[in-house]
């Protein structure tokens, strides 16, 4: 689907940012670890080759706005943005994520899932396939 684009769309993306800094090298390596806790969680729940590609997808973007922290605060710590929000800001509101995807059928779900992969409880979310993916970006997040 669209997970290949999505990849050298990063990989440019991430061009704006110093690849030596040791906090940015751990930021990639933990996006990559994350993409494959979801891969490994798609394939144990036999999910289809869509909603794996899109679990792959949410993984590769769930924390875009943490470079973006990074550089601006100089710190991941929760106090000096919500990285969460700023991504889907990034993604949505800016529209980057046409960069990635281009074509919004899936947008709902990509903007839930990254909006809530740092909640512990995800009430409130009434689709199931939502549910299903920020379930899965959360846990893979976690798992990395």
């Amino acid at each position: 689907m669209y997970y290949p684009l999505a990849q050298q769309e990063f990989e440019s993306y991430l061009n704006g940012y110093d690849r030596e800094n040791d906090r940015i090298k751990l930021k990639i390596i933990h996006t990559y670890g994350v993409v494959k806790q979801a891969e490994e969680l798609a394939g144990r729940m036999h999910l289809s080759a869509e909603d794996t590609d899109l679990a792959r997808l949410i993984a590769l973007l769930h924390d875009i706005g943490r470079f973006e922290q990074l550089k601006r605060f100089d710190s991941f710590e929760p106090t000096t943005m919500d990285h969460a929000a700023y991504g889907v800001q990034v993604l949505f509101e800016e529209g980057m994520i046409r960069q990635f995807v281009p074509e919004d059928t899936w947008d709902d779900i990509i903007r839930t899932a990254i909006a809530r992969h740092s909640d512990f409880h995800l009430e409130g979310i009434t689709d199931n396939r939502t549910q299903l993916h920020a379930r899965l970006i959360r846990d893979a997040d976690k798992l990395d």
